[in-house]
């Protein structure tokens, strides 16, 4: 027989190969999931590789969805402290502005005023957080301005103010 090169056929390789036989060359690495001895149409995960996946996933959402509604809870009580925080500051707030307006007459008696004021108070869109109302009174007994008791949202608060003007009363003899 003769030999193949000196019949003068010429192997053919492909372009770029380097002379080298097609053989060397494939498609590039087998993918992992894919054995030899399964088809391509029924590679995938098995039930235990699903399996484990899911508790896995279960196991750390567990502590991230408590953590989470423990935040929300929390933010929850705290937007609940701030509004009760600025209601009370607002009560506050109006209860002395009204002291500051609120003129004793000379000619009136300080009880009968602060009675009025009182009143006044109660009457008044925050009356329905005021509880008890006191007289301040000086060293001399003469009322110098009002203690207030209010509650809101279950906590009770108060505050003193004095009055802008103060009767002018006579010495007792």
């Amino acid at each position: 027989m003769k030999n193949r090169k000196s019949s003068g056929f010429k192997r053919i390789f492909p372009a770029g190969s380097g002379g080298k036989p097609a053989a060397a060359y494939s498609s590039g690495p087998e993918p992992l999931y894919r054995s030899h001895k399964t088809p391509l149409n029924q590679a995938g995960f098995t039930l235990m590789e699903n399996l484990v996946s899911m508790a896995v996933i279960l196991i750390i959402s567990g502590p991230v969805i408590t953590g989470f509604s423990a935040a929300l809870r929390a933010l929850r009580q705290t937007a609940q402290a701030a509004k009760t925080a600025a209601a009370a500051v607002e009560t506050d707030r109006f209860i002395r502005r009204r002291a500051d307006t609120f003129r004793i007459p000379y000619w009136e008696s300080a009880e009968r005023a602060a009675a009025g004021f009182k009143d006044e108070l109660r009457r008044s869109a925050h009356g329905a957080y005021m509880g008890e109302i006191e007289n301040l009174r000086d060293s001399s007994g003469r009322i110098r301005g009002v203690k207030v008791h209010f509650k809101i949202a279950d906590r009770s608060f108060f505050t003193e103010t004095a009055f802008a003007s103060i009767p002018i009363m006579e010495e007792p003899r």
